[in-house]
């Protein structure tokens, strides 16, 4: 059995020793080995820990990485109160995703400015992403989870006033 090693206690190994514990319950992609949770009740459906296994190795997250610039920004988009496809296709390689995470600045010289994201297709305001300027001249950022539809277009509506600043990055997506 692994043992955890000892900061300050184990020097020259720590890395070594850390790797070997670590490797008991980790396969080599990083995702929690099989067999490394092991359900104990009758029902494995209420075994929290083979759950969270699945959901971790399930889950469908594409982390999209580190882009080096902005993909959408006040140039690229119309802002006039009326919904517009925003084409993320270019950006999210595939073809089964399902929801988007965005990355979106604004600034505006106005309190209250607002900027909406909602799948295509949908006409309901309630399931909308929403960011809205809080006072005048402030920068605001926000992480906003959007659903896409098949081919990877969701929808803004943007406030029909003088922006000082929008700019938007996909940080990665689920499929």
């Amino acid at each position: 059995m692994a043992a955890k090693p000892t900061p300050g206690g184990s020097d020259g190994t720590y890395g070594t020793e850390l790797n070997a514990f670590l490797d008991v319950s980790l396969a080599s992609d990083g995702k929690i080995a099989d067999g490394a949770v092991f359900s104990t009740s009758a029902a494995p459906s209420v075994d929290a820990g083979v759950a969270n296994k699945l959901y971790v190795d399930n889950s469908g997250y594409n982390d999209r990485g580190d882009p080096a610039s902005y993909d959408y920004v006040l140039a690229d988009l119309t802002t006039d109160e009326t919904w517009r496809d925003l084409d993320l296709g270019s950006i999210i390689s595939d073809s089964l995703a399902k929801g988007v995470v965005l990355n979106v600045s604004i600034t505006d010289d106005a309190a209250s400015s607002r900027l909406f994201f909602r799948k295509k297709g949908n006409s309901n305001t309630f399931a909308l992403a929403a960011i809205r300027t809080q006072v005048a001249n402030i920068v605001l950022d926000a992480d906003l989870v959007v659903s896409c539809d098949t081919s990877q277009v969701i929808q803004y509506w943007a406030a029909n006033v003088t922006w000082t600043t929008i700019n938007i990055i996909v940080k990665g997506w689920w499929t």
